[in-house]
């Protein structure tokens, strides 16, 4: 570190020694001065010097004076620079570390930007191949298989996307809505991000879901960056193997209020805490689910067990 740094750490001036032979001669010289002017007036310089000194004596001590306040100006100068040379120092210092951070959030927003980007047309084009695979179920030989892995990939892909824009291992699933053999709700997995293995009969009530049953409830989604820390969060999952949520209602826009129109779940999740910004993922989730549900407008209604208005 240098000496200006330290001065600029401390914001103190420089230490005063180098200041003494300076003090030595003020002091000497306004010290002749005053004895010069005084001893020409009282004491016994009046009687030993001659009138013919006295004049050029007395004009010493002005100039003695003069020179005496020429170093008392200089060194209340040198005072002021040396204070001044630290303030502005330092103000340099906090207008440089002010640039460096302009340049670090600009950097930062300039990375956020394109991963956004870059995510987006992800997004369209998953979204674009998921709308295109509607055309092709009716021609394959198992249209449900071909549907729900035509899906699979697709939830593949959006996880793999939220996993490069968040930093953070994701996963994707989406949820129907049917009627259990007792006559309640409940939620059953359609396609998975990570697994093709699905147990058909596996259900999560929908009461029993503080997600589920929020939007059911009327919420557009649900989200939580630590649901170990929500107060009365339940879930109905045996073994909970996520942290962070996000879950987005589907609905057929197509049925007239007041007509329940939620059909599903669009959820994301991850292990990790604070893996979700909802500001930053709900838009993509959005245009998932009207590509899914594109899918499922052009789809008979008994490949995917979901029905929605043909006007959708």
């Amino acid at each position: 570190m240098t000496s200006q740094d330290n001065a600029i750490d401390t914001d103190r001036p420089p230490p005063p020694s180098r200041h003494i032979p300076a003090a030595i001669l003020e002091f000497l010289g306004y010290s002749s001065a005053i004895l010069t002017i005084l001893g020409y007036f009282v004491g016994p310089f009046p009687a030993i010097i001659p009138p013919p000194w006295r004049i050029p004596l007395v004009i010493v001590g002005l100039l003695a004076v003069l020179v005496a306040a020429s170093i008392t100006s200089a060194r209340a100068t040198t005072r002021y620079l040396s204070h001044f040379d630290v303030s502005l120092a330092k103000h340099l210092d906090d207008f440089k570390s002010d640039v460096g951070n302009a340049l670090e959030e600009a950097t930062s927003v300039q990375a956020n930007a394109e991963a956004m980007r870059a995510a987006a047309k992800e997004v369209s084009s998953l979204t674009h191949d998921l709308q295109k695979s509607a055309f092709k179920i009716s021609n394959s030989d198992n249209p449900r298989e071909y549907a729900r892995n035509q899906i699979h990939q697709a939830l593949t892909r959006f996880a793999r996307t939220y996993s490069r824009l968040s930093g953070h291992e994701m996963r994707a699933c989406i949820k129907i809505i049917k009627t259990d053999d007792k006559g309640k709700r409940v939620a059953v997995t359609l396609a998975r991000s990570n697994t093709t293995l699905l147990d058909d009969d596996e259900y999560n009530l929908i009461t029993h879901n503080t997600d589920f049953k929020a939007i059911s409830a009327g919420q557009l989604m649900w989200h939580s960056s630590s649901v170990s820390t929500e107060n009365d969060y339940q879930n109905s999952s045996p073994n909970r193997q996520y942290e962070s949520v996000l879950v987005w209602g589907i609905r057929d826009i197509g049925r007239p209020p007041p007509t329940d129109s939620l059909v599903g779940f669009l959820c994301l999740d991850s292990v990790d805490a604070g893996a979700i910004d909802p500001d930053r993922d709900a838009p993509f989730g959005w245009w998932f689910i009207d590509a899914f549900r594109a899918l499922c407008t052009n789809t008979p209604d008994s490949v995917l067990d979901i029905t929605l208005s043909k006007n959708d």
